[in-house]
């Protein structure tokens, strides 16, 4: 199953890159018909594959019981991240004479607090990711494990309620706190969950489910790219 995970990811990977090839290709030399060019991008998952996947990962960890598993999801990011932070602090010390703002110890939490001065410039993604480790962590324990799968589907009913009834329908690249539970990117995350858990009751191979994700995740992004532009 986990060999699966790592074809996605590399599936993922080369979206990734296919995209910012075009991108820079585009910003730079003023190209725009190359063939990283050639499938919109509003065709591709972009970044949000990666969250389906995060889903699945989580869901299955907190299945099997993973111990302490908010402690050792904040040591398997943040670590890094705040060797990259400082990384990139200190390069555009170096060869720009640029200090870090005033809000960089608020921005190095990835908390959602919204728009300050993050250190990477891309930290948007690991905010939501955090925030969906804090959000599913109370599932985490042997006594409230068995209610995760309904949470799930209460949560994503809640989302559909506020993107279709309450029209909150704007995507935040960098959410504030009142906004991110209902922010429709968090939908990558619950079905990759459910993922999860259909391919575990329903004993099927994980292909089919997985390229009904991908076909998904690919539809959501084009039915609401008109709100990301």
């Amino acid at each position: 199953m986990m060999y699966s995970i790592q074809i996605l990811r590399i599936i993922g990977m080369l979206m990734i890159v296919y995209i910012h090839v075009g991108v820079y290709m585009t910003l730079v030399n003023n190209v725009g018909d190359s063939i990283f060019h050639v499938i919109p991008d509003a065709f591709m998952c972009k970044a949000f594959i990666f969250f389906s996947i995060s889903g699945f990962i989580m869901a299955f960890l907190i299945d099997v019981g993973y111990r302490n598993f908010l402690l050792r999801r904040i040591l398997r990011v943040y670590p890094t991240f705040l060797f990259a932070c400082g990384l990139a602090i200190a390069l555009r010390y170096l060869l720009f004479g640029q200090l870090p703002g005033k809000d960089m110890l608020l921005a190095v939490t990835l908390m959602p607090v919204g728009f300050v001065d993050y250190p990477l410039k891309i930290e948007w993604t690991l905010i939501y990711e955090v925030c969906y480790y804090l959000i599913i962590t109370p599932f985490a324990f042997p006594r409230t494990r068995r209610f995760f799968a309904p949470f799930l589907f209460v949560w994503l009913g809640v989302i559909l309620v506020a993107y279709y009834a309450s029209g909150i329908t704007a995507f935040y690249v960098l959410p504030p706190w009142k906004r991110l539970f209902v922010s429709y990117v968090n939908i990558y995350f619950i079905t990759g969950a459910l993922a999860y858990h259909a391919a575990k009751r329903l004993r099927l191979d994980w292909w089919p489910i997985y390229a009904l994700a991908i076909v998904a995740s690919a539809a959501v992004t084009v039915a609401t790219s008109e709100a990301w532009k």
